[in-house]
């Protein structure tokens, strides 16, 4: 079994946030509202019916406002559920990982199934693509608060063209059953505060140009 990071350098493997919003549009004027960044734009999900917007979070992470992309048809429920909510809501988060099947694995041992592993891709605005390996994240393993996989590969890193003017500092949730949540994420070696409360919900904490929050 490949060794792993210490409990606490976790945030050390966040690759990035998802932030649902019910408009790109939308969802980038109201963050750079909130955090005084503007979010620069990624690209189109082919065949998912989203698209992007990120913001670099230091240490090859970043925060990805995804929402539906009306040049796209697609029937059906959208990823992330960008097409039900109404504000934005940040839903799960992804690690980095280039051994995707010793993660799966962990969680496979306490009978906890991820998504399947699969490739991705998104269009650049040059016409490029971006590709990556990952586990297929709409199971939103508890409820988004355990993170998925992903691995790029020799792919390029979406922060690689990106300025850094935010920092993420910390990370917690809140769930209705904190313990068997704490279960799961132990199992991949992340240690993070999971507190009691009613609905499940994933907090970060940045340094931003309007100072330190939670969002």
């Amino acid at each position: 079994m490949p060794s792993v990071p210490s409990f606490s350098n976790f945030l050390s493997r966040l690759d990035h946030l998802v932030l649902a919003v019910p408009s790109l549009p939308y969802g980038i004027q109201t963050i750079e509202e909130k955090l005084g960044v503007r979010a620069v734009y990624g690209g189109r999900h082919p065949g998912l019916g989203t698209h992007n917007a990120l913001i670099h979070l230091g240490n090859k992470s970043y925060l990805e406002i995804i929402g539906p992309d009306s040049r796209q048809e697609i029937a059906g429920p959208l990823w992330f559920g960008v097409d039900k909510v109404r504000e934005p809501k940040l839903v799960t988060w992804a690690i980095q990982e280039s051994d995707i099947e010793s993660n799966v694995g962990e969680l496979h041992q306490i009978g906890v199934y991820p998504g399947p592993i699969q490739d991705g891709s998104r269009l650049l605005s040059d016409g490029t693509y971006l590709t990556w390996r990952y586990t297929d994240p709409r199971p939103l393993m508890g409820e988004g608060i355990v993170p998925f996989f992903i691995d790029w590969g020799t792919s390029p890193h979406p922060t690689d063209t990106l300025e850094q003017i935010i920092v993420v500092q910390d990370m917690k949730a809140v769930h209705p059953k904190p313990d068997t949540i704490k279960k799961m994420l132990m199992a991949l070696q992340i240690e993070m505060v999971v507190e009691q409360g009613d609905m499940p919900v994933l907090k970060v904490l940045l340094n931003t140009p309007k100072g330190q929050m939670w969002i």
